[in-house]
């Protein structure tokens, strides 16, 4: 028996993956790689890429485009993870390489 959910519930559990991956990607990169953010700092870049990841997936959820829902998830996506890659050079100076 196949299990059918319709438009809202699959647009609302996209958003709130959205917003979840959005969220755990920067403290991802602080755990991982080296940066120069420190202290107060750190908080700071965190809210940010919180209330970013916020707002992009409220877009996905109420924002009614045209698109087919694959290509829109993804678009969404890359926006999220630009945002936070954006974040991750600018205010945290951080670079991709391992920590030690």
């Amino acid at each position: 028996m196949a299990i059918t959910i319709n438009r809202d519930k699959r647009n609302m559990i996209a958003a709130y993956f959205l917003l979840i991956y959005g969220c755990i990607l920067i403290p991802a990169c602080l755990v991982s790689f080296r940066h120069d953010a420190f202290a107060v700092n750190v908080f700071a870049v965190i809210l940010m890429s919180a209330v970013f990841s916020l707002i992009i997936s409220m877009l996905f959820y109420n924002l009614k485009m045209t698109l087919r829902f694959p290509f829109r998830l993804f678009v969404y996506w890359l926006i999220i993870t630009g945002i936070n890659v954006f974040i991750w050079l600018a205010i945290c100076e951080g670079t991709f390489y391992l920590k030690e």
